[in-house]
């Protein structure tokens, strides 16, 4: 009986935790891949060259963060049920369907302004629709899961 507390407190921390990296993990990606993309749109652009180079660099250590933070949650076999829950796995199927809703959409959207004759770049046309198909179901993650 006393070991659930610290379990619970162990838990909510975790779930804390998981759901600002996620959260700040799909922030970094959105920030690092648009600025690169945006930098071959507006060529003289050294802040965009900068910010994508510092936003990388601060995704991968965020990844790394988030690779530290799994194996802190697979540590405890009790906490990591407890954080593995039927609630969490709805939330990542949820997330999962927004990212591909989003990707989906942007593709239409794409598609449509090619058909009118708007002049898109290959790389516009495949690159946002990937970056919002990983952003989208990462923020959708960390905001359902801190609700």
């Amino acid at each position: 009986m006393m070991e659930i507390a610290p379990n619970l407190t162990t838990e909510t921390r975790l779930r804390r935790a998981r759901s600002n990296v996620l959260f700040v993990y799909g922030v970094l990606f959105a920030v690092w891949q648009i600025s690169d993309l945006l930098c071959g749109i507006f060529p003289p652009a050294h802040f965009l060259r900068l910010l994508a180079v510092v936003a990388g660099l601060l995704w991968s250590a965020s990844l790394v963060r988030t690779l530290w933070l799994q194996r802190a949650i697979s540590k405890d076999k009790a906490v990591e049920r407890a954080v593995q829950d039927e609630l969490v796995q709805h939330h990542r199927s949820r997330s999962f369907v927004w990212g591909y809703w989003a990707m989906l959409a942007t593709l239409g959207i794409a598609l449509f302004a090619i058909g009118a004759g708007v002049r898109l770049s290959l790389d516009i046309a495949v690159r946002v629709p990937l970056v919002l198909g990983v952003t989208v179901p990462l923020l959708a993650f960390a905001i359902q899961e801190r609700e």
